[in-house]
């Protein structure tokens, strides 16, 4: 991995050189969280000045010389100090030492993390701001305390005060290209950038935690992310430094919403204490966002989440997502996605129990095209008594996902008893779709003979009559020209009808025999997501010799023959 190299912030990156060279001379001093990026930017921009014109001083101030007098510019006064003079002429003093080395030329001085600066250190940069021929600019970080010498530098107009926001997705994607050395995955760079929120430096441990456990590959050229994350003791130290400690009530507060983010402010409110939602708030760990009507509460921070949901014991996690589901059980599912939401923390607590809500939930999670989590619910609605919606479902959805032998296996286990033919209507058009569409040719899987058997049980004409084949003879030849072809009694009106098959349901038109309906054949009307499915894909004919039209031509209707062609009448065209 090459070397951070300085992309992006070009506007803040001008706006800090235009203040230090300007006519003006005003100072700047940039604030924002940490890991922003405000060391770096004063870096650069320190760095493209020319030594020629400016007599420049970088201060680096810390924690262990914050208690000492001028600790924070040791690096900038002489190591002694002239004995008997009164605070303001060792002021005095520091300021002529710093106008006499530089010689003519603009003082800038640089404070990197000046709300670290001991009171003397701060009075002495007030000072030099206030002096003729000398610029003063450095960094803060949001939530500390500021020193009232550094918070009076801008009170008092003499520098700028600029908020350093969190870099753009656009400029994060040019950031990990510089850094991996070529074009990375859109989809691996969007996740990565909302991960670090726009931190440059909560990135560089992403990165460096995701290259170590080669989680970051390079294919054909193009960096990828698995999407896997992983917590570096780097990255954890960094999140718990700007977390910070908290007590029990805040640590509920900030796992509650790590488990059901984004959670409604009246939830939370019935799950915690008051005053430490509003702790948690003011210290920066939550923000409180209003949506349509819902006001709605998120982590300030993505790795928040991930750090405290890693963290918390198997057993408050299970028993804080019971109780976050019991919460919005009690005030009502509303919203669309508060079904799912009660599912999902139903079947990670272990409290599942009520089929019907996991299978409601399966089919709106296979709805939105989630087939992983389609399946865990879908298998759990089947594993609560679910019986043979769920599995019919599942089997749909495995289908789906390409494992049609598990699907021919869990419709298997739950074969329709020979007295219920509606049941085995719906049984055989799933069993029959799965091994139709699912299963490749030349692969056996019992459906054929099992689908034979089951058809035999139907007693009664109708949707059976199409299922076991008893409308056509088994062709021969294939239909080539000159091979036998099987004869049909011909109807009263004296015309053949063409036999009509094919695998989907819309070849057969509405009221006659094969007619696949959701509503007719199923319990009751519209209640299985499931049946809607599976009644799209109608089961092909397991007569012997039936088979489907090609799927090219399944949109095609049946037209006449050329008997009917040539008896059809002109009619002439009326005169204008």
């Amino acid at each position: 991995m090459s070397r951070w190299e300085f992309v992006g912030r070009t506007d803040e990156l001008n706006r800090l050189l235009e203040a230090v060279t300007g006519e003006a001379g005003r100072g700047l001093f940039f604030s924002g969280s940490a890991g922003i990026g405000k060391s770096r930017l004063l870096r650069e921009g320190v760095g493209a000045l020319p030594t020629d014109r400016f007599a420049i001083w970088s201060i680096a101030a810390s924690a262990t010389t914050a208690a000492l007098p001028f600790g924070g510019l040791v690096q900038v006064l002489p190591a002694e100090q002239p004995q008997g003079l009164s605070p303001a002429g060792v002021l005095r003093w520091a300021l002529n030492v710093l106008q006499q080395q530089a010689a003519g030329r603009r003082i800038v001085l640089a404070i990197d993390d000046a709300h670290l600066l001991d009171p003397p250190s701060a009075a002495l940069v007030h000072l030099v701001a206030r002096a003729e021929n000398a610029t003063v600019v450095g960094t803060l970080r949001d939530g500390e305390q500021i020193p009232l010498p550094i918070r009076a530098l801008w009170t008092d107009d003499l520098v700028e005060h600029v908020e350093l926001t969190p870099m753009p997705q656009a400029e994060t994607t040019d950031l990990l290209a510089s850094i991996l050395g070529g074009p990375v995955d859109p989809g691996s760079a969007d996740r990565l950038g909302r991960l670090s929120s726009g931190n440059p430096l909560l990135l560089r441990e992403l990165v460096h935690a995701a290259n170590g456990s080669a989680e970051l590959k390079q294919t054909y050229g193009i960096w990828k992310w698995t999407g896997r994350l992983e917590l570096a003791p780097n990255l954890t130290d960094l999140i718990d430094t700007r977390v910070g400690k908290l007590t029990d009530g805040v640590r509920a507060v900030v796992e509650l919403v790590a488990f059901g983010e984004p959670l409604g402010l009246h939830l939370l409110r019935q799950a915690a204490d008051q005053a430490d939602v509003e702790t948690a708030e003011e210290r920066g760990l939550i923000t409180v966002d209003q949506h349509d009507r819902r006001t709605n509460v998120r982590l300030a921070h993505p790795l928040y989440g991930e750090v405290m949901r890693r963290r918390c014991p198997v057993s408050r996690t299970r028993r804080l997502q019971a109780h976050l589901a019991e919460l919005l059980e009690q005030v009502g599912k509303r919203r669309r996605d508060d079904l799912l939401r009660v599912a999902v923390w139903r079947l990670d607590s272990g409290t599942a129990q009520d089929a019907a809500l996991l299978l409601e939930a399966a089919v709106q999670a296979f709805t939105r095209y989630d087939v992983p989590l389609a399946t865990r619910l879908a298998r759990a609605a089947l594993s609560a008594d679910g019986g043979y919606d769920a599995a019919e479902l599942l089997a749909t959805i495995l289908m789906f996902a390409d494992r049609p032998e598990e699907a021919i296996d869990v419709l298997d286990a739950v074969t329709p008893e020979p007295g219920d033919e509606r049941r085995l209507c719906r049984w055989l058009t799933v069993r029959g779709m799965v091994s139709y569409w699912g299963v490749e040719p030349g692969v056996h899987c019992g459906g054929d003979r099992g689908s034979r058997r089951a058809a035999q049980r139907l007693r009664r004409p109708g949707p059976g009559a199409r299922l076991r084949g008893d409308h056509a003879p088994a062709p021969t030849g294939h239909g080539r020209r000159g091979a036998a072809q099987p004869t049909r009694p011909r109807p009263a009106g004296g015309r053949r009808r063409r036999p009509r098959t094919g695998p989907l349901h819309h070849r057969v038109r509405p009221g006659r025999t094969g007619r696949a309906d959701p509503q007719r054949y199923g319990d009751r009307p519209g209640a299985l997501g499931s049946g809607q499915l599976a009644y799209r894909h109608a089961v092909p004919p397991t007569g012997p010799g039936v088979g489907p039209r090609h799927p090219a031509h399944a949109h095609r209707r049946p037209g006449r023959n050329r008997r009917d062609r040539r008896r059809r009448v002109r009619r002439p065209r009326r005169g204008g």
